[in-house]
């Protein structure tokens, strides 16, 4: 494929909430907060690029004694195109057609996956117990 270059704008806003300060109990709820970070980029030469990233995070952290509890979920919500460059093995015309072009992949450039249409969920949890000062359990993640 040819290489092609474009200018890209990008318009980011965060904007981020922490429930701690409006609980009772404080002292076992460490951390409750909820961040939504919108992304807009558009191309100017190849529109098909474009494309809006939804971001929600969302954090948890619960200590009661020697018991602590931790939620970590990052959701991400790609709204672009489903179609994206095919890079076959052999790319070259001519007498040149029957050897394998190995040097192009979609490795050479900017990773187009991130543009793509898509939706992923990542979360991590944690429960762990503490039973003396260097001494806890906690199950295998």
């Amino acid at each position: 494929m040819p290489a092609q270059g474009s200018w890209v704008d990008a318009l980011s806003l965060k904007l981020g909430f922490n429930f701690v300060p409006f609980l009772a109990d404080k002292a076992i709820v460490q951390a409750f907060s909820f961040v939504y970070q919108p992304e807009k980029f558009t191309y100017r030469d190849p529109s098909a690029e474009d494309y809006t990233a939804h971001r929600l995070g969302t954090t948890l952290k619960v200590k009661s004694g020697n018991l602590s509890f931790s939620f970590d979920n990052a959701f991400l919500d790609v709204d672009g195109n489903k179609v994206a460059p095919t890079y076959a093995l052999n790319q070259l015309a001519g007498a040149a057609a029957n050897q394998n072009d190995k040097a192009r992949n979609n490795y050479a450039h900017s990773v187009a996956r991130e543009r793509r249409n898509q939706i992923q969920d990542r979360y991590t949890l944690l429960l762990q117990y503490t039973s003396g000062k260097f001494s806890f359990a906690r199950p295998p993640r």
